[in-house]
């Protein structure tokens, strides 16, 4: 009995009709320059955090740095360059304005940020399936 071999066709679908409820993508709430505690442990743990993300080529479609987590996107923070990296991957990386403005964050044009102010984020974060918060 000889195998058939089927033939495959090729089919385009428009980006805007693919159905994204089975995406592995999720957002992620970044609210503390730190992860579990205020201390150098905690930022450890939060370096390792971003980290595993890079390397691991999680799908994370947004993080919101809300609080303390905006200082995250300063320039001066230890963590910035990783931060930058993941800007780099078009992940979208939105701050709110009025923990921005709090904590004087400057940052720099490596790292794309969507500002957003504290009632935006909140109806942004109302609205999204998969969602993790990090404390």
């Amino acid at each position: 009995m000889s195998k058939q071999r089927k033939e495959s066709t090729e089919v385009s679908v428009f980006p805007e009709l693919i159905d994204n409820a089975h995406s592995d993508s999720f957002s992620l709430i970044i609210k503390h320059d730190y992860y579990s505690s205020d201390s150098d442990h905690g930022r450890s743990l939060l370096d390792a955090f971003i980290s595993s993300i890079l390397i691991n080529h999680t799908s994370v479609a947004s993080i919101y740095f809300i609080d303390s987590g905006v200082k995250l996107l300063s320039t001066n923070n230890d963590l910035f360059e990783l931060i930058a990296e993941l800007s780099s991957r078009k992940i979208r990386l939105c701050a709110c304005l009025d923990s921005y403005q709090q904590f004087e964050v400057e940052s720099d044009d490596r790292v794309d940020i969507c500002f957003l102010d504290s009632i935006d984020i909140a109806t942004e974060v109302l609205a999204i399936d998969r969602l993790h918060t990090l404390e």
